[in-house]
């Protein structure tokens, strides 16, 4: 199958929905184009990566099989989704091709990911804090030539030259240390001032670093059974954020109301946040009633139950409830 026939499909693809036959062509194209960066790539990720008696072929296939099924909600083939989101013209085979090798790189480089996360659970932690560090930080995520890269969150296009892998890797291990944000900084700080390159970093290759400087710190089993050094900065931020939520809930509904005193209104903010502490030392350890206790003296539990119990139930669900949307990142 060649380019020309590739567009001819990808235009049926846009216009009307292709036929099982064109769908079995695009399939074994973007097969070619999978296996061919897959191959490229094999050489910097064996030593990482367990492909269980798999071949390469094996694998481009697999990694690309979820774009050709079809949308449970719109009944679309993935493929066709993904070009229906697509800002950019496909106007001829040269933006067909571009576009097709966008989408089957980034699925292939999705499925390497979690790959190594399976093979390495160190590689996995590290992948998850940088990830939410990127997310909450300010900065993006851009795939580049089949490479993500984490550039400051005004850029958004990549418009230059960027470091290679190679020569990444050949960067001075000083820039790295065991600090997220620190590293991040001293790298881009690097290669803004240093090189003509644009400030990109290669995120595969920023978590290995990370990961071999922490190796080197510190035994590999005690850094995968307990926190990273940043973890517990994010873990801190997670409950914070969760238990702001809380107190503005508080504020704005149950003070504005007049459901509250000012004085009420202060003894749960209390025993909120010393919820938050038990959360970050592992959970909630007693019950409700005895968190606020100690701050309404005389308090029974017929009172409780009658006015507190409810609301303190939301305000921990609330709490919860932003955790878990943090974790999603």
């Amino acid at each position: 199958m060649n380019r020309k026939n590739a567009f001819e499909i990808i235009q049926s693809l846009k216009e009307k929905g292709p036929s099982l036959l064109e769908i079995s062509f695009l399939f074994k194209f973007c097969s070619e184009i999978a296996y061919r960066f897959l191959f490229n790539k094999y050489e910097k990720i064996k030593d990482q990566i367990s492909f269980a008696g798999l071949t390469i072929e094996d694998v481009a296939v697999d990694s690309i099989t979820d774009l050709f099924i079809r949308n449970k909600y719109n009944n679309n083939y993935e493929i066709r989704n993904s070009l229906l989101r697509w800002e950019l013209p496909v106007e001829n085979e040269i933006h067909a091709f571009f576009f097709l090798n966008k989408v089957v790189t980034q699925k292939v480089d999705q499925y390497i990911i979690g790959l190594i996360k399976q093979s390495d659970p160190l590689f996995e932690k590290i992948f998850k804090s940088v990830n939410y560090f990127i997310a909450k930080k300010g900065y993006a995520k851009i795939q580049y030539v089949g490479t993500n890269y984490i550039v400051k969150g005004n850029n958004s296009v990549i418009n230059k030259k960027v470091i290679s892998l190679n020569e990444f890797q050949k960067l001075s291990e000083d820039l790295i240390s065991e600090s997220i944000e620190v590293s991040i900084y001293n790298l881009f700080n690097y290669i803004e001032i240093e090189t003509n390159f644009f400030p990109a970093i290669p995120l595969n290759e920023f978590v290995r670093l990370l990961k071999k400087r922490y190796c080197n710190e510190r035994n590999k089993l005690d850094i995968i059974n307990n926190n990273l050094p940043e973890d517990n900065l994010i873990i801190e931020e997670m409950l914070g954020e969760g238990l702001r939520k809380a107190i503005d809930k508080i504020n704005n509904y149950y003070l504005h109301k007049n459901i509250l005193t000012n004085t009420e209104v202060g003894t749960i903010k209390s025993a909120l946040k010393d919820m938050v502490i038990d959360l970050r030392d592992g959970g909630i350890n007693r019950g409700l009633f005895l968190y606020l206790e100690p701050y309404i003296p005389g308090l029974t539990k017929e009172l409780f139950n009658k006015k507190y119990q409810s609301i303190l139930d939301y305000l921990l669900w609330i709490m919860k409830e932003s955790i878990a949307e943090e974790l999603r990142f």
